[in-house]
């Protein structure tokens, strides 16, 4: 079993053990946590999740209740996306969607894998749930051949991408969009120095 070492944002200290469905965190701070895989029973706490991190959105809240329901997740997503959730002991604390390796264009004509959604609740926000769930979306696309994962952002999560060390794209048909070179292996570096 592979270990890696996160800094976390807040200065706990968490090891991440790899496993085939979960990823588990001893924290040395407050709570356990744990990365789990997600399937279509979790789909009314997922979009909790979501409308819980749109609602710190530094936007008006006009704008915001007019994307909720498109940021919403529904059952048959579950046939084109996976799902990962980190939770504690009694709460979804945040959800990332990532689709089929393959089908997405990098740099250069690179193919690799998606990340659909990523979204952490408020209160939980900047304790690094955001980058452990890339990390455990990266690792999992990498295990299945992807050399990149393609991210299209929200405007409010771009300062997160930057800071996690992804590359910017300039892509015609999206405005924020960034690539993770899986192949460098960039992201375990990028989250020991975070």
């Amino acid at each position: 079993m592979r270990e890696i070492f996160v800094k976390i944002w807040t200065k706990r200290i968490f090891i991440l053990k790899l496993n085939r469905h979960i990823l588990d965190l001893s924290c040395f701070g407050d709570y356990p946590m744990k990365i789990e895989v997600l399937d279509a029973t979790a789909l009314s706490m997922i979009n909790h999740v979501i409308a819980d991190a749109t609602a710190v959105w530094p936007l008006p809240e006009r704008l915001k209740r007019l994307a909720l329901p498109v940021l919403r997740y529904v059952s048959a997503d579950f046939d084109g996306f996976e799902f990962a959730g980190m939770r504690n002991d009694h709460e979804l604390l945040g959800v990332a969607a990532w689709g089929e390796c393959g089908l997405h264009l990098g740099p250069a004509g690179q193919r690799g894998a998606l990340l659909h959604g990523l979204y952490v609740a408020g209160a939980h926000q900047r304790s690094g749930i955001g980058r452990a769930l890339l990390g455990h979306v990266a690792t999992q696309a990498g295990r299945r051949g992807a050399v990149g994962l393609l991210v299209k952002a929200q405007r409010v999560s771009v300062d997160f991408f930057e800071k996690a060390g992804l590359q910017a794209l300039q892509q015609a048909n999206y405005p924020h969009c960034f690539w993770f070179d899986l192949a460098e292996e960039q992201f375990g570096d990028v989250v020991r120095s975070a």
